[in-house]
């Protein structure tokens, strides 16, 4: 009898406890889909878009900018490397300008390894 009391009183509270964690994960996802639709509602300029882009930019630019990169991958030594000041859309614009410079002076090295950089 008392086994079986034990056993209906851990049953209530895990079930009690179960109900409780499942309040809070519904609560939890309410608020999720408050924040996304209020970000949906809100105007867009487009200014997140492009710092999203170029911060993929600056991302793959940093991988080209690396030695161990320029090694595996016979970059000559006068590919453009990235200059990271901190302001992500200058930095970018800078490194897309030195690029397309490199380009139009080193074609045939370019050539070479465009595929590897995939641009």
């Amino acid at each position: 009898m008392r086994k079986t009391i034990l056993f209906v009183i851990a049953i209530a509270i895990s079930s009690f406890a179960f109900s409780q964690e499942n309040t809070v994960k519904k609560d939890n996802i309410e608020a999720k889909t408050t924040t996304l639709s209020t970000k949906k509602a809100a105007p867009s300029n487009g200014t997140e878009k492009t710092l999203m882009a170029d911060t993929k930019k600056k991302e793959k630019y940093i991988k080209f900018s690396t030695s161990k990169f320029r090694t595996e991958n016979n970059i000559p030594s006068d590919f453009p490397k990235f200059n990271d000041t901190g302001n992500v859309r200058k930095d970018t614009e800078q490194y897309d300008i030195s690029l397309k410079q490199w380009i139009k002076n080193n074609e045939d090295k370019y050539s070479e390894i465009k595929e590897i950089i995939n641009f």
